[in-house]
């Protein structure tokens, strides 16, 4: 719900003071220089900029249009100038639900036609209410764009209010309102302001204030701030200027508007000062298992542009410092820590949180409290330094180039630029206010860090959340509360019932959508270096930047092989423990080099991948090569990261998704014993781990021969080649035994759908999370793309469940997850939901299930299936990454670069008798097994791990 303008802007948060040369001179490793021209980066700002326009409607509607060329794909976004801020306290969650009920129809669409226009078209759309904004959205393409632009307009004003449809979209807010009040940390704003500003309610409202609500009170609000002087229209994708301006103007120009309201004034900015300096010190218990602290400051809003500056900063720098304080130079401090800027309107928060070991005698003999004060000790110690020393030059100078990087490169992605104009528009309904920040950043003085640390961040300013276990007693009492609020919420909820049916989708049935050509974009080539590495490249101008991405080929044989040997955990720490450290340089020294240069970059799993400026190109490959070849896998480091993961694992026995999704796979994959460890044995196999596994991982199979490298970007062809020669392929791999992942043996056993079990686990906890499933098909089975097909219908019907009943929030469904190529997936159905409503929910389920199997997919939802899943692929291979990642699937799997066209291919052919079919065979509830988790029947079957 809540989307936070300098995370969204910035991306990165890992800074460090630069000793690169230094230790590249130290060591027997320095990185080639290349002859590639800079890239100018305030001019690629600039061209960022040209790319913009503006327009106002008379009626006082703004249009922000930003054309991104080479895409199909088109970001189309609403945003209302009005939020939580602006109730009244008998209004209270208005701003929110009228979120909710845009989507429930006008006097055109029908309460199902928006979600099913949606898919039909293959988009995909959501809208988020926060403190300040309103906005709703649609993700869509170039050919359809404008059946969007007209629901957008017709609920600006016609939205129906419906009172029946109303009583159901209550109760689905009032379970997102229970859903999170189960986070411990609730409402940070709400805990650290008074009562009289505006951000003290949580932007959700309370039960009460909704389920009393009357329709005529939430239409005059919506009547109030739905208007074209309070909206802003943006539109990004590759489309003619004028087009998008003329079809806005045809949609929205008509709108009636008063004289008021094209002149209506900006709101008055609430100004809280306060009188005195204080601390609070608040501690939440909840029935979690780890303790989790956070230490809070109030701080500047978004229109005190240096203060959010010198915040941004702040948040980069104070992230690795404290993280290096209290996980890496204390031994056996926290579990993690992370840093962040909340900053909205009206108000900001600075936020350093961190979880404290436990008391095991392992790594550390302190108690839980002597390690909070701990930390909280050494945390004001580094914000006092700042205060006093403020950020070293050098440091200070990296975090600024590393910002102006990371923001060019996310003008890459339709969604992000959409996201970044729309947060950094309404502060000052300036449409540059984006790069005007970044060249605020970048004169940002130590001085001025000093003063905004000094004068928000001092230790007496310093606020304390904690979110605790409960202990002894106080689980029973929690328990006893936790039935009174049952109680409490059922009558509450009576007061809601809905009397008519959901209704068929009406408008939907007249539009056809035009379905974008899909031709797999083919690479440019692909060769191997001299010590075998397989390369595939791309050559892509759109962005002055280059992805990599590299890692084993056959992964899923790789993994199920050290899995047979007990050893499943050991290809992914050696890869992970990669960045840790290698010959001459620190985990530290690897950051501060790629921060320098704002670089992005990852290592886990099976590779690694980075992404950088073309022009640095080079010497980021060389540090890559020396990282992947030459690690040293610190001990300390490695003692550390064993002891964290087997702290997680403990903490995973009372997740209730973990423990809900463990027992229906434990008994789904029942004769394949691999593919649902329990958390005793995944310990076993943490704590059995050893350096030398690690070591001997790499030796063997960290080698060219069985890797993939895959390059996509704005790279020189005549040079490329000669580059990676001169990096990748000087990975010499000679001692190794080089054995190859595709001659290894491993055991596939084919899974059977097993007897249909129903269970019951005790878990305490407030809400109930409901999951039915069964087995399905691996990749290459014939049923595949049929139940691909199958899956979009399967989810749009429990969307229908929700929006008729309104007794779940949360949802998912799938019909292939888990699938790989030699294992079979399953199909799932999750809900999380009240404890009074287990039994109603879980009949709702099998009757659709039951329904679709019986009945099978009606023509129109075959179409709609169909063209959304044909619509939603083609734009899928938009951005580098996204290319790559196709690109090294394809690779790693050894499969055809006509996989892709082939498989559309054989989609056109699928009719819709075989996907009736597959759902009489696959989605009979009878064949499902259910598990149900939380305070439920079944205090037995507590051990599940």
């Amino acid at each position: 719900m809540f989307k936070n303008l300098i995370k969204k802007i910035f991306l990165v948060f890992l800074f460090m003071s630069w000793q690169y040369f230094a230790l590249a001179q130290a060591c027997d490793y320095l990185p080639q220089q290349t002859d590639t021209k800079a890239v100018d980066v305030d001019l690629w700002i600039n061209h960022v900029k040209s790319k913009i326009h503006k327009e106002t409607l008379d009626n006082g509607l703004t249009i922000l249009f930003y054309h991104k060329e080479h895409t199909p794909e088109v970001m189309l976004q609403i945003v209302y100038d009005v939020g939580s801020r602006d109730e009244e306290s008998q209004e209270y969650g208005f701003a929110h639900l009228i979120e909710h009920m845009i989507f429930k129809g006008t006097e055109k669409l029908s309460e199902k036609d928006i979600d099913e226009i949606a898919t039909k078209f293959g988009a995909i759309s959501n809208a988020y209410t926060s403190y300040d904004k309103t906005a709703y959205w649609f993700y869509t393409d170039n050919k359809n764009w404008k059946v969007f632009l007209d629901i957008l307009a017709d609920c600006m004003g016609n939205v129906r209010f419906d009172e029946d449809q109303l009583s159901s979209e209550i109760k689905a807010v009032y379970e997102e309102i229970k859903t999170r009040d189960e986070d411990g940390s609730g409402n940070l704003f709400t805990e650290l302001f008074p009562s009289n500003h505006p951000y003290h309610h949580p932007v959700l409202g309370y039960k009460e204030n909704i389920l009393n609500v009357d329709v005529q009170d939430v239409k005059v609000f919506y009547k109030k701030y739905y208007k074209p002087s309070r909206a802003t229209i943006f539109v990004v994708g590759d489309l003619d200027k004028d087009d998008v301006v003329s079809e806005v103007k045809s949609k929205f120009g008509e709108i009636s508007f008063s004289e008021e309201d094209r002149c209506c004034k900006e709101n008055s900015r609430f100004k809280y000062l306060k009188k005195d300096f204080s601390q609070k010190d608040i501690v939440v218990y909840k029935p979690i298992q780890q303790t989790v602290a956070h230490c809070l400051w109030s701080t500047s809003n978004l229109q005190d542009a240096q203060g959010c500056a010198c915040s941004t900063v702040l948040n980069g720098y104070l992230s690795d410092k404290i993280r290096d304080k209290l996980f890496y130079d204390q031994k056996g401090l926290v579990l993690g820590t992370g840093v962040s800027n909340v900053i909205f309107l009206d108000a900001g928060v600075f936020v350093v949180s961190f979880a404290p070991q436990k008391n095991t005698g392992f790594l550390n003999k302190k108690s839980e409290i002597q390690i909070i004060e701990t930390c909280k000790k050494l945390i004001i110690e580094e914000i006092n330094k700042v205060i006093s020393e403020g950020i070293p030059q050098d440091e200070l100078t990296r975090i600024k180039r590393s910002i102006k990087v990371a923001s060019l490169e996310s003008f890459e992605d339709c969604l992000n630029i959409s996201d970044i104009l729309t947060d950094s528009y309404l502060i000052n309904k300036n449409e540059y206010e984006f790069f005007d920040h970044l060249e605020i950043i970048e004169s940002i003085k130590n001085e001025q860090v000093k003063d905004f640390a000094y004068q928000y961040l001092r230790p007496n300013l310093m606020n304390t959340l904690s979110e605790k276990p409960l202990e002894g007693k106080e689980k029973d009492n929690w328990l006893k509360l936790q039935e009174k609020v049952d109680e409490y919420d059922s009558s509450l909820l009576a007061l809601k019932i809905r009397a008519t049916n959901l209704g068929d989708a009406l408008f939907a049935k007249t539009l056809k959508p035009e379905l974008l050509d899909f031709s797999f974009e083919q690479p440019d080539c692909e060769f191997d270096l001299s010590n075998g590495l397989r390369v595939v490249v791309k050559q892509r101008k759109d962005v002055p930047f280059i992805f990599v991405s590299y890692g084993l080929k056959k992964r899923d044989i790789l993994q199920r092989y050290f899995e047979e040997g007990k050893k499943g955990a050991v290809p992914s720490l050696s890869m992970l423990l990669l960045l840790e450290g290698s010959n001459g340089y620190s985990k530290q020294d690897h950051e501060q080099f790629f921060d320098s240069l704002g670089v992005r970059y990852g290592m886990g799993g099976f590779g690694g991948w980075f992404s950088c400026l073309s022009s640095d190109f080079v010497v980021v490959a060389d540090r890559c090569v020396h990282i992947l070849t030459k690690p040293t896998y610190p001990k300390k480091v490695f003692k550390k990261i064993i002891y964290n993961m087997l702290q997680q694992l403990e903490e995973k026995r009372e997740l209730a998704r973990y423990v809900a999704n463990y027992n229906l796979l434990k008994h789904l994959y029942q004769d394949d014993f691999l593919s649902c460890p329990s958390i005793d044995e995944e310990i076993k196999v943490v704590a059995s781990c050893k350096k030398r596994d690690l070591t001997n991982f790499h030796r063997n199979y960290v080698v060219p021969q069985n890797m993939v490298l895959v390059v996509v970007g704005d790279f020189d062809k005549d040079l490329l080649k000669e580059q990676l020669e001169n990096s990748f392929g000087q990975w010499n791999s000679a001692k190794s035994t080089t054995n190859k992942v595709c001659d290894l043996s491993v055991d596939f056993p084919t899974v059977e759908n097993p007897e249909p079990k129903e269970k019951n686990v005790y878990l305490p906890k407030e809400r109930v999370l409901l999951c039915g499933g069964r087995i399905t098909v691996t990749k290459k089975e014939n049923d595949f793309l049929k139940l691909c097909l199958l899956g979009e219908y399967l989810y749009e019907k429990l969307r229908d469940v929700r929006e008729e009943h309104g007794l779940f929030y949360g949802c998912n469904a799938g019909v292939l997850t888990g699938a790989s190529w030699e294992e079979r997936g399953y199909a799932k159905v999750t809900v999380e939901i009240s404890l009074e409503n287990v039994d109603v929910v879980t009949s709702l389920i099998k009757g659709f299930l039951r329904d679709i199997a019986e009945n099978g997919i009606p023509q129109k939802d075959f179409d709609a299936a169909r063209n959304s899943f044909i619509n939603r692929r083609a734009k899928s291979d938009v951005t580098n990454n996204r290319l790559a990642d196709s690109y090294f699937y394809i690779k790693e799997q050894e499969l055809d670069w006509n996989y892709y066209d082939e498989r559309f291919e054989k989609l056109f052919s699928v009719l819709r008798e075989d996907v009736n079919e597959v759902a009489k065979k696959y989605l009979n509830p009878d064949s499902w097994s259910f598990v149900t988790v939380g305070r439920v029947d079944g205090k037995d079957e507590k051990e599940i791990a």
